[in-house]
């Protein structure tokens, strides 16, 4: 309750403006990728909802410069002034700043770092795996693109600095030869100038760069994999002893990447040659798939359904089917046919 009441002050205290007067745009590409792709699957409900989403999502590629901001801790969102929030530094737009730190700042209670020029990294999404993959890492490629001058210095939170992908990645790229600043849930950062930058989320090019980083730990070989979900995790399936029988018949491995490392989750879907997966972030793990090689079946519930694994598929190449459960149960579990699983295995397999 209290919670709630707190969103709602935000909510009505914070003013994002889109295209702020005080923006300096460098660059600014907006595109439907997909508004030409007719999706043709089994499930007419499907199509009707993918055709819908590919028809109505913009996707947004820029790089803006905004002078003397102040980038908040929660979201790392650009305040201009006393209550405007800059829309194109905004990873989620209906997240707002706490307000309560706010105060708290301006009552000079919380730390504040001062800095002359910095780019912003990450935002609310980053600790969504999907999203740091689609999203955020991303933005290195862009800046590479342009040519943004390495020695400017890099905003992320401490959380997405020490996730164990970022960490991978940071090893394994020469990231060390940019300047990050360390963003604390308490630390508000004054800039003088400030960089936003974001990046296509579907885009090959960009894929491609991250999967070279990880490149020498792919070990190919021909595994079927089903990548299951717990109870505890939700959107589990119910009947799983009835799929079970499915995957036995054509030797599927079940995995769990709940407790997988970051590597070990590569190699498992670098070896596959079939996956199929119930709808969640472990599924990001197709970019380190064979894109040419590899097949995937997506289980999702009926009133779950989201197109981003249909989008990343389209996008490298990946032949994608899907099958749709029933509704999530108040345990957040549902049921699959086996039916309609063997189904469209053999239909994968058969192309």
């Amino acid at each position: 309750m209290f919670k709630r009441l707190n969103n709602i002050i935000a909510f009505l205290f914070w003013k994002p403006v889109y295209e702020h007067s005080s923006l300096l745009k460098y660059y600014h590409k907006k595109l439907k990728p997909f508004e030409h792709l007719t999706p043709q699957f089994e499930d007419s409900i499907i199509n009707k909802s993918f055709k819908e989403d590919n028809q109505k999502w913009f996707h947004n590629e820029y790089l803006y410069e905004i002078s003397d901001c102040l980038i908040e801790p929660s979201h790392r969102i650009c305040i201009n002034g006393l209550r405007t929030l800059i829309f194109e530094s905004m990873s989620n737009t209906n997240e707002r700043p706490s307000l309560r730190n706010y105060i708290l700042f301006l009552l000079s209670v919380k730390k504040t770092i001062n800095v002359s020029e910095v780019i912003q990294f990450d935002g609310a999404s980053a600790s969504n795996y999907f999203h740091f993959f689609s999203d955020i890492i991303n933005k290195i490629w862009l800046l590479d693109k342009f040519n943004i001058d390495e020695s400017i210095p890099i905003i992320i939170s401490r959380k997405t600095f020490e996730s164990t992908y970022f960490n991978y990645l940071y090893h394994k790229y020469d990231l060390k030869k940019r300047t990050w600043v360390l963003q604390g849930e308490n630390t508000w950062i004054k800039a003088r100038k400030l960089l936003i930058v974001k990046a296509f989320p579907y885009e090959k090019s960009y894929f491609e760069k991250t999967v070279k980083l990880v490149k020498p730990v792919m070990e190919k070989s021909n595994n079927r994999i089903f990548i299951t979900r717990s109870a505890k995790i939700g959107r589990n399936i119910l009947n799983m002893s009835e799929i079970e029988k499915v995957l036995n018949k054509y030797d599927f491995i079940i995995t769990d990447t709940e407790n997988m490392s970051f590597e070990k989750q590569m190699k498992t879907f670098a070896s596959a040659e079939l996956v199929i997966g119930i709808h969640g972030a472990s599924i990001t793990n197709l970019i380190f798939s064979d894109w040419e090689r590899v097949k995937f079946i997506e289980i999702m519930p009926a009133n779950c359904i989201a197109c981003k694994y249909y989008w990343l598929s389209e996008t490298l190449g990946i032949r994608y089917d899907i099958i749709r459960g029933s509704d999530l149960n108040k345990h957040n579990s549902f049921s699959v046919s086996p039916v309609l699983l063997e189904k469209a295995l053999l239909k994968l397999l058969k192309n």
